[in-house]
């Protein structure tokens, strides 16, 4: 588990004596995760389409998602970061927060096996699966939060890309996003259109009895 919890950063700083990181349990859990949230899925909606249960499963894994569970956990309080890391505020960044967690079910199921992992997982999942619907498939937070903003300031959201973090194959795109000339809210993912969807649904939350 300690390895789950140890960020590059902190091994990096080691001077060699430590040898080892979360980088691979996070990438063996990201499947493990995915391969539980299909299951659960796919048994719970047997009449969707192929198209519909992968924006079912998008719908649910994703990196705010998982940041929230992280939160939850509190993970942050128990990560081991490198000094720049901790400077930057290492412990509350989406990024570090959801790959710690996916490390984390890794751990769990190279030490407990796949039905404990898969326990786990539906523990922390099912009351987001409870609430999707087939009309939250459909959701597109943009295009609400561009109406909202027309409807109260006359003006169309703005969104800019304020930091880009991770290798080329697994970027984070952080999003800052403008309305009515004032930053609202902020959005991470793995693409720009994610990022960008996460910081509309976060600004949907705030403007929303506006």
């Amino acid at each position: 588990m300690v390895t789950a919890l140890t960020h590059k950063s902190y091994s990096y700083e080691s001077s060699g004596m430590i040898d080892y990181d979360n980088e691979k349990l996070e990438f063996l859990g990201d499947s493990v995760l995915s391969l539980v949230i299909s299951d659960i899925i796919y048994k719970k909606n047997p009449d969707f389409s192929e198209g519909k249960l992968s924006k079912l499963r998008a719908s649910l894994i994703n990196e705010y998602a998982l940041m929230q569970i992280a939160l939850h956990l509190d993970l942050g309080a128990f990560l081991l970061l490198g000094k720049g890391e901790e400077y930057t505020k290492g412990r509350e960044k989406p990024s570090l927060l959801s790959n710690a967690y996916e490390a984390i079910l890794a751990a769990v199921y190279l030490d407990s096996g796949f039905r404990s992992a898969y326990k786990i997982i539906k523990q922390h999942f099912s009351a987001s699966i409870f609430k999707l619907s087939p009309k939250t498939l459909n959701r597109d937070h943009k295009s609400q939060l561009q109406e909202i903003s027309h409807k109260l300031y006359k003006k169309n959201p703005k969104y800019k890309v304020v930091r880009k973090t991770g290798p080329d194959h697994r970027q984070v795109f952080e999003i800052e996003l403008v309305v009515n000339n004032a930053i609202i809210s902020r959005g991470t993912g793995n693409s720009k259109k994610e990022a960008e969807q996460s910081a509309a649904k976060e600004a949907l939350e705030i403007l929303k009895d506006a």
